[in-house]
């Protein structure tokens, strides 16, 4: 698995419980946090997937810095911890953990999530673009300029800017070079239908 998993609670004995849950049922090492302190420091950011159990006191700020503390490479999922479970929380709910949860329900909640993350990341990050932003990467990969990709698509230039702005901020690639590895690893286009000259 490609998942690095972080707990973050002030309490030793949930901390140390769900140590004891994870590294038995999942054979993977948690880092076990009493404050976002050093966050960082404890996170390899070469895994694919980072999944946090944060405890509920932390406010909605604190969390969101979880998600900017990483490189967009890095997939984050977060569930809270809560003493109580909201009575919207049933067993279908996949974004919190009330601390009488079971055993199995805690591996029901995390294996999904462990399985999403060992997914390659170049099938994960493909399906977050649309069916637009896609004909774009392809078209790019082709040595297509923006005048000429506007006009095979009907779309305005200032269109196939904005969808290009997107695609960099979600695939982290702004190179031309860069799409077409990540479009011939997707199977968007053909090696053979590259212009080597466009890559320079």
């Amino acid at each position: 698995m490609h998942s690095h998993i972080l707990v973050i609670h002030p309490s030793e004995i949930v901390l140390q419980g769900l140590h004891c849950i994870i590294k038995s049922v999942f054979d993977i090492e948690p880092v076990l946090l009493k404050t976002l302190d050093s966050l960082t420091n404890h996170v390899d950011a070469n895994k694919s997937q980072l999944l946090v159990l944060a405890d509920e006191s932390l406010d909605q700020k604190e969390l969101s810095n979880i998600t900017l503390a990483f490189p967009k490479t890095l997939r984050t999922k977060i569930i809270h911890i809560r003493q109580l479970a909201e009575p919207s929380c049933d067993k279908s709910c996949k974004c919190c953990l009330p601390l009488n949860a079971s055993r199995s329900r805690i591996s029901e909640l995390i294996r999904p999530i462990l399985a999403e993350g060992s997914r390659p990341m170049e099938k994960r990050r493909l399906s977050e673009l649309t069916e637009r932003e896609t004909d774009v990467v392809r078209l790019v990969a082709l040595g297509k300029t923006n005048k000429e990709i506007a006009k095979e698509l009907y779309i305005s230039i200032h269109t196939v800017i904005s969808h290009r702005k997107n695609i960099t901020e979600k695939l982290g690639i702004k190179s031309i070079s860069g799409l077409t590895v990540y479009a011939i690893l997707n199977n968007l286009i053909d090696t053979n239908s590259i212009d080597p000259e466009s890559l320079i």
